[in-house]
């Protein structure tokens, strides 16, 4: 039976802290992560992203967020928002 619940943990995030805020500071871009979110040939079906990360066996339904694919995400995310 299909399980509709994604068991996953997630890598710790820094925050800076800058008055009353808290500032997410995004590291740079790798060349591959720069191919990802900025092909040569533009994807025809969208953009896909890989976000989780499956740990353990094969099969197993744990997964990880790294820090990495976060902010790849964000980068993209809050364009589109805009």
């Amino acid at each position: 039976m299909f399980d509709p619940m994604i068991n996953y943990k997630s890598e710790d995030i820094p925050l800076e802290d800058h008055d009353h805020y808290k500032v997410l500071k995004l590291p740079p871009l790798t060349k591959d992560e720069i191919n990802i979110i900025d092909p040569i040939v533009a994807p025809t079906s969208g953009l896909r992203i890989q976000i989780l990360e499956r740990i353990g066996e094969e099969g197993s339904n744990k997964y990880l967020l790294p820090k990495r694919n976060l902010y790849l995400f964000l980068r993209v995310f809050n364009p589109i928002c805009q």
